[in-house]
């Protein structure tokens, strides 16, 4: 994947989430239209060094954010990811 596809994802996510009724509210908390606080776990992608972008085609344990860093996530019940930018 590269970092073109990678944007256009997360752009995708969150216009799904406005269109699907999901803003923040007061307490600054995610919210569906009933008032339900939607809870997102996951982890930080942040990658401190040249050329600080994650390493998409390949697993690695400090700097990848791969297939197998998803499969990962999922296996640990997470369903979010925070992308860190430098």
């Amino acid at each position: 994947m590269n970092i073109n596809l990678v944007t256009l994802l997360l752009h995708t996510a969150l216009l799904s989430l406005v269109l699907c009724g999901v803003r923040i509210n007061h307490n600054l908390m995610l919210v569906d239209d009933l008032g339900r606080e939607l809870m997102i776990h996951g982890g930080c992608v942040v990658v401190k060094i040249p050329p600080y972008f994650p390493i998409l085609d390949h697993f690695d344990s400090d700097k990848s954010f791969a297939t197998r860093d998803y499969e990962i996530y999922k296996e640990l019940g997470m369903n979010g990811v925070r992308f860190g930018a430098m």
